[in-house]
Formats: C-alpha cells, structure tokens, sequence
C-alpha cells in the first residue's frame, strides 16, 4: 500500500491509498489424473493398476467430503475447508480454501519413513 497526494482532492481528505492485487501465477498445466496415478506408481512402487485404484478411491472419498461440505485436515496438502458451494445447471460449484503449513516438504522427501526393520 502506499499513499499518493492528489493536488485536486478537495481540502482535508484523506490521501489516496493505492492497493494492487496480486494474483497466482499458473507455472506448469494442470495435472491429470493419469499423471497422479503415474506419479503415486512411481513414488509408492506400486503397479500402475493398483495405483489406479488407490487414486480413484482417494479422490472418490475427497470428492464425497467436499460435497458433504466438511472439512478435512489432510498433511501434508493441508487443512481444506469448503467456503461455500453453488448448483449450476450441470454442476455443483465448490469453493474451498486449503491452508497448507509454511514447512512443506520438498518433493524428493520419501512419503513415510523407512520402518527400523527395513
């Protein structure tokens, strides 16, 4: 915010407060759901089929939530809270926020750590 003087503001008003909005940056497509399975395989080890079915049932539950309007607390993604929902035509509209930790972990990160009897 910074504040501006306006020669032709009339006498005892307020400077003017400039607010830019800043909005996110799309850096890379969006991600499919075949490319979530893809990714589950390879960060899980598990056959593409059986990630497959763990994603789909995993995005089957969130979606149920979601509808339900409840909220989820899920780390790492984060805490998903639905603000409000609207019913259109051929859809409903969900609008939720997902407040994610300061501290994520970095991709490389495995998922769970190694259990001590390897």
């Amino acid at each position: 915010m910074t504040d501006d003087f306006d020669p032709d503001a009339p006498k005892g008003t307020a400077p003017m407060t400039v607010v830019e909005e800043v909005s996110p940056v799309a850096t890379a497509a969006p991600m499919k759901k075949i490319e979530l399975i893809e990714s589950v395989s390879v960060a899980t080890g598990l056959k593409k089929k059986d990630a497959k079915l763990a994603v789909e049932a995993a995005l089957a539950i969130l979606g149920q939530g979601l509808a339900e309007g409840r909220e989820m607390n899920l780390p790492p993604l984060g805490k998903v809270s639905v603000n409000r929902t609207m019913n259109k035509a051929n859809a409903t509209v969900v609008v939720a926020k997902i407040r994610q930790p300061s501290a994520m972990p970095k991709p490389d990160d495995p998922l769970a750590p190694a259990d001590e009897d390897g």
